[in-house]
């Protein structure tokens, strides 16, 4: 059992296992780094081995070994349920951490993404607002660096520079006027690359795996076709409705020229697109040719549709599935949500934080995703970059938030890999 633990769990046979703080904090660090790649990995990498700096506080290893029963004469879990120790707070140690020692733009960054990463994105100003909770962080640093002192760890185990930080900067922030109003775009994608590896890897050792990657390989989450293989599927599948159509008939001759369109465009190294197709010319498959080769062409991860209507989201995520495969489609919106025999434990898995091919969701779930504080809905923004996001019935984006909304997607389709189809069959 090693001394500072950043979880605990017992298995069938009520052995005890405890996940070594240290090791936690390096995987969460490697992981977040992974998924920020180019747009600031040692940022995520920094914020990742921060994140549960708290939990080297004497008073939180008490707590966590009271309330998970790990010392025996806490072991009933009914009894640890009544007699519920009081939290010890451990999140912001290291944002006060990379506060005082960082420039302070690089630490303030940093603060907002680690203080964050259970109660989502603070205010600076506001009720339980990141200014407060800073000044009032002495004496949970003070006693986390204690216990930092009691462990041997490598010497450069907490060493920050603001060289690395600064040479890490996206290219994309360079030269760029609107930088500070597009600054929070960069943090929600950074503090989502944060959350998802820190569950990721919390979620790991609570179900016997050594890391995410083992617990993937395990099939504890879902493994899908990649892209490249769901092209092959889409060229059967039409191929076959090819031949079964009567090529003679108008409207399939007009459905064959909007998809070689399509095709065409699909080529094209550009960032927005327009589908304008009538009810009936086969839009929803010509969209998702379009996804499928542009995807290929440059390299996208994933293709999510954005419906405004829950009503018509089973309908296309229909057609997709008889074009692909069952398993190879992920739903997210509220209908599935409320109904048990349609979300099962390998969706629901998926669907925090979108890690599949190709996703249909509502506008809501995407919107508000792009702007949310909440760690539950900001996890999954880092797999919106390198997609190809198509919004059909674009023109139903409410006029209200069409400025933000519209401001969003710009900074996506230039910084972040994203490529915008904007689909209609009643255009304005």
């Amino acid at each position: 059992m090693c001394s500072f633990i950043a979880h605990a769990r017992s298995d069938q046979s009520e052995n005890w296992h405890t996940h070594e703080l240290q090791a936690h904090l390096r995987k969460v660090a490697e992981l977040a780094g992974h998924f920020a790649g180019n747009r600031g990995a040692i940022f995520a990498r920094y914020a990742g081995l921060l994140h549960d700096l708290g939990k080297y506080q004497e008073a939180f290893q008490h707590y966590i070994r009271k309330v998970t029963g790990l010392e025996r004469e806490n072991a009933h879990l009914e009894d640890v349920e009544n007699n519920r120790p009081n939290k010890i707070p451990h999140s912001t140690a290291g944002a006060k951490y990379a506060v005082e020692n960082l420039d302070p733009f690089f630490g303030h960054l940093l603060a907002y993404l680690i203080a964050g990463h259970h109660a989502g994105l603070a205010d600076w100003l506001d009720k339980g607002c990141l200014k407060q909770r800073l000044q009032k962080a002495d004496d949970e640093l003070a006693a986390a660096l204690a216990g930092v002192a009691s462990e041997p760890l490598p010497e450069h185990f907490l060493q920050l520079s603001d060289d690395e930080l600064l040479e890490d900067l996206p290219t994309f922030f360079h030269e760029n006027e609107n930088g500070a109003a597009e600054l929070h775009i960069w943090m929600r994608f950074l503090f989502s690359c944060l959350v998802d590896a820190d569950f990721l890897d919390t979620e790991a050792f609570m179900n016997g795996y050594a890391d995410a990657h083992a617990a993937k390989q395990a099939g504890f989450r879902p493994v899908f076709p990649d892209l490249a293989v769901l092209h092959q599927r889409y060229e059967c599948y039409m191929a076959d409705l090819s031949a079964k159509a009567d090529r003679q008939s108008p409207l399939n001759q007009e459905r064959h020229a909007v998809l070689q369109q399509c095709f065409q465009a699909a080529c094209l190294d550009k960032s927005l697109f327009g589908l304008t197709v009538p009810t009936g010319g086969g839009k929803t498959l010509a969209s998702l040719g379009f996804a499928l080769k542009h995807s290929l062409a440059f390299d996208k991860k994933r293709i999510i549709y954005a419906i405004p209507f829950t009503s018509i989201i089973e309908q296309n995520a229909n057609v997709f599935r008889q074009a692909l495969g069952g398993e190879v489609v992920l739903e997210h919106h509220s209908n599935l949500e409320t109904d048990e025999q349609k979300e099962t434990a390998r969706t629901r898995l998926a669907t925090e934080n979108w890690d599949a091919p190709l996703i249909v969701t509502t506008n809501v779930q995407l919107f508000e995703s792009l702007f949310a504080a909440r760690t539950s809905r900001c996890r999954k923004v880092h797999h919106i970059a390198d997609s190809v996001v198509i919004l059909d019935e674009a023109q139903q984006i409410p006029r209200e938030f069409q400025k933000p909304i519209t401001n969003m997607m710009r900074v996506l389709a230039r910084d972040y890999g994203v490529t915008f189809v904007l689909c209609t069959a009643t255009p304005p």
